[in-house]
């Protein structure tokens, strides 16, 4: 090969290097942190509401529910669900934050087998939506004696 093919073979790869690095550092800074509802360091306790009595959560099941509710989204508030034809095994959960008031989040129906929640604190005028495959509700259900 001769010292020519050598430099254009060169001056090639670095620029692909170059492109590539942009296109990196374009995505990690260009892209908005997704809205956190609960930071894990504000909550001293969680608890699941089951008819009139709390059952308090464990240290993995409060850090899953967190996790879920931070990926949840915001939806436009639609009809609320008739209470009739969906039951929920609890009344609500209740997250205890340290320097602040605790909030009650009140499950109002499913989308599939994502559960709808009424969360004024987070959203004011609508309700949030679980994502991923329905593990909030599963996890609640778990959470106390059900006798």
């Amino acid at each position: 090969m001769s010292n020519k093919n050598i430099t254009i073979l060169l001056v090639l790869v670095i620029g692909s290097m170059g492109l590539l690095f942009t296109i990196n550092l374009t995505n990690i800074y260009g892209q908005k942190t997704p809205q956190r509802f609960l930071s894990l360091n504000d909550i001293y306790g969680m608890a699941v509401e089951h008819k009139g009595k709390q059952y308090t959560l464990n240290f993995e099941q409060q850090n899953n529910v967190a996790n879920i509710l931070n990926r949840s989204v915001k939806i436009e508030n639609i009809n609320e669900p008739n209470k009739a034809t969906t039951s929920f095994d609890y009344d609500s959960l209740i997250i205890y934050r340290f320097g602040k008031e605790a909030i009650k989040i009140k499950p109002v129906g499913f989308i599939n087998l994502q559960i709808l929640l009424l969360a004024p604190e987070f959203n004011p005028k609508g309700l949030l939506r679980e994502t991923g495959p329905g593990e909030l509700n599963p996890l609640l259900s778990q959470t106390y004696d059900p006798i």
